[in-house]
């Protein structure tokens, strides 16, 4: 049973529900709120001053609330509303009443400054929300410089260019503190990104159900930027998944133009008009019981290109060969007119160009043909192979030099400049086939002109 009692006094109606006990005031002032608002909050809208007593003086201001702010409201006392340590105005030019569903809404600026937009939104010019200037896309984070308030009581968050944007948690969250340790803006609408350490990608942005794993180097496709419950950004793949933004996980993949002319040599340009993106099909036939043996930085430098000297032999009775003699050495991968057949994981070091050469670079064979169209499919192969290569593991083509720098060696050059051997292949072997059919000479630096095609693509 309730029991009310109303006992007027100071032009307050004091009213006991139960154990509660509300203050009404009485006043008849329409400049003035006569009643705690349901939501018990007020937001400042001009600078409020907290005093120890109803009666405002100077010598009485013990708090100071900052336009913007939100003020638990405790009861009132005539004009005055009670506070936390004393009172403060009631006067509606200075205070509004919070809508009844304030806990929708940020009512602070984040400490980050900064929100993420979970859905898309605008900018407008007031707090009306009546005249819009820009729109917001989902996912992209917007700075806030402070909080004001809607005439009917609902937040609105202050850009730093002084337009308003929601304040409901449904479109917008704070984003984490420590922002600087991830991504949360894409130079690109598809922007490739190349894992450092082993993540997953999720079904949803808390990352609580996994999907996929990408091992380190794998690349990623990421179109677009998603906001958790929690403010931390995460990254939208073309598969509509989340991965993490974490800098220490992942890292955008530079974008790296290179220069190409198949037209100065006859057998590239043959290529360019008869065989491009005619390449064979990468086919995984990787033998596990080779050695995985890490490299000297924990991933290929680059890329060395051998041929077998062997001119009877086959694709598959090298495969088989090299199989069954590892012990004296194995490259990751063959390679023909016809197939290019991966039997290594390159994500380990194979023993095919002495210790130095081995320490450093993926390897692969060319086993040797003999026709023109053979011989220009081969390289074909070769070349998009290599491409392949340096991209799967973020490295840029370029030549082999006497300092070890470079991404494209022969196992000539690994001889000439690292040491550890002393083969000259595949040199005699495209000299050879270049002057039989096409009446002309093949070296590293036209090898490298049609791998840079493929790795520009």
């Amino acid at each position: 049973m309730i029991n009310k009692k109303e006992i007027l006094f100071l032009g307050v109606i004091s009213t006991t529900l139960g154990t509660g006990t509300f203050l009404t005031n009485i006043s008849a002032d329409s400049n003035y709120y006569n009643q705690v608002p349901i939501s018990n909050i007020v937001g400042a809208k001009k600078i409020i001053n907290v005093h120890s007593s109803p009666k405002f003086s100077s010598g009485t201001t013990v708090k100071t609330y900052q336009v913007g702010e939100s003020i638990k409201i405790e009861g009132i006392k005539g004009n005055r509303f009670i506070v936390n340590g004393g009172y403060i105005t009631a006067n509606k030019d200075y205070v509004v009443a919070a809508a009844s569903n304030i806990s929708n809404y940020l009512t602070e600026v984040p400490k980050s400054g900064s929100i993420g937009l979970k859905k898309a939104s605008n900018t407008y010019i007031n707090t009306a929300f009546t005249e819009r200037k820009t729109k917001l896309k989902v996912g992209s984070m917007q700075k806030i410089s402070g909080v004001r308030w809607s005439d009917n009581g609902t937040p609105r968050l202050l850009t730093s260019d002084n337009t308003y944007i929601t304040a409901n948690k449904d479109y917008v969250v704070g984003t984490n503190t420590k922002l600087a340790n991830y991504y949360y803006t894409l130079p690109s609408s598809k922007t490739k990104f190349v894992v450092l350490s082993k993540v997953y990608d999720y079904v949803d942005t808390a990352l609580a159900y996994k999907v996929s794993a990408y091992n380190v180097n794998s690349t990623l496709t990421i179109k677009g930027i998603r906001w958790s419950d929690g403010g931390t950004p995460r990254l939208l793949t073309t598969d509509n998944l989340y991965v993490t933004a974490n800098k220490a996980k992942v890292k955008t993949k530079s974008t790296v133009t290179v220069s190409y002319n198949l037209a100065a040599n006859p057998i590239n340009k043959y290529i360019k008009n008869n065989y491009l993106y005619r390449y064979s099909v990468i086919t995984s036939a990787i033998d596990s019981s080779l050695p995985k043996n890490s490299y000297r930085n924990k991933q290929p430098e680059g890329v060395v290109v051998h041929e077998t000297a062997n001119p009877s032999s086959t694709i598959y009775n090298e495969i088989t060969y090299m199989e069954n003699n590892y012990k004296d050495a194995f490259v990751h991968t063959f390679v023909d007119d016809a197939h290019i057949i991966n039997i290594a994981n390159t994500n380990y070091l194979s023993w095919g160009s002495g210790y130095a050469g081995n320490q450093r670079f993926v390897q692969f064979e060319q086993v040797r043909v003999h026709s023109k169209k053979a011989f220009a499919k081969e390289l074909n192969n070769a070349a998009y192979y290599t491409a392949y290569i340096l991209k799967k593991y973020g490295l840029t083509p370029s030549l082999a030099s006497s300092d070890g720098k470079g991404t494209v060696w022969s196992h000539h050059n690994v001889s000439s400049y690292l040491g550890g051997s002393d083969h000259t292949d595949p040199d005699t072997y495209w000299t050879t086939n270049a002057k039989t059919y096409f009446n002309t000479n093949y070296t590293m630096t036209s090898f490298i002109q049609l791998v840079n095609y493929y790795y520009s693509k």
